[in-house]
């Protein structure tokens, strides 16, 4: 267990490291749970708060949403008024503290809110958000680039919200899983917040895809994943 410590500090320090972040890290500056989006669904389809199937997750609801109201661009809409903490939050957090000063070269996140890029800001450290190929094409490659993994706020066709979307992430062929790849390769890869595969269900997927390439590539690629974004901040 120690050399393994040894081996994740050697890459963080020569920033061979990628950091994979979900929901968990959000969530421990006050996020508001997926429970409160599904609320707010239901609410806004009139749909009978005993209706719904035992275990139907957000993604169910979401997709139902869209067929319904044909778009999720309102739902957008309340999730980024909703889905924020105030900055003096992000401030006090030790966890984004953490990650910024560990300096990643490469942060993947699930989470379609913006605490990651206000901990930067906060802390007056450059980063580049990615959330499409556009943004790929345009990245700076000298600032830490923050890789919103499914989606931004600031473009609708970006998030991957219903259970459609998530179907087709699984495929695992979009232009963000093809520079996941490649930035996997010959790096150490921490994935944080395992214990949520029903809120990020491509995660584990994507998990066991680095797992697999660390056994048949030639290049050292390493996987290190965590139950928990508590557990991944007092590793690192």
């Amino acid at each position: 267990m120690s050399d393994d410590l040894d081996d994740l500090a050697r890459s963080i320090r020569e920033r061979r490291a990628i950091l994979f972040v979900g929901a968990g890290v959000s969530m421990v500056v006050g996020l508001p749970s997926w429970q409160r989006l599904v609320d707010h669904m239901v609410r806004e389809l009139d749909l009978p708060t005993d209706g719904l199937l035992p275990g139907s997750t957000h993604q169910v609801v979401a997709e139902y949403y869209r067929i319904r109201r044909g778009s999720i661009g309102a739902l957008r809409s309340w999730m980024d008024r909703e889905w924020k903490v105030s900055e003096e939050q992000v401030q006090h957090s030790s966890i984004h503290d953490l990650i910024v000063s560990l300096d990643f070269p490469l942060i993947y996140t699930t989470n379609y809110d913006r605490n990651l890029e206000v901990a930067f800001g906060l802390h007056g450290r450059s980063f580049a958000k990615i959330a499409n190929a556009r943004d790929i094409a345009l990245a700076d490659s000298q600032s830490t680039q923050i890789v919103k993994f499914h989606g931004d706020f600031d473009d609708d066709e970006s998030l991957v919200l219903t259970e459609s979307d998530y179907f087709s992430r699984l495929s695992f062929d979009s232009p963000l899983d093809v520079k996941f790849r490649s930035d996997a390769m010959s790096r150490t890869v921490i994935i944080s917040d395992m214990t949520a595969p029903l809120v990020d269900p491509d995660r584990p997927t994507l998990a066991h895809r680095c797992r697999r390439g660390a056994v048949t590539s030639s290049m050292p690629i390493r996987c290190i994943s965590f139950r928990s974004a508590s557990a991944t901040g007092r590793c690192l």
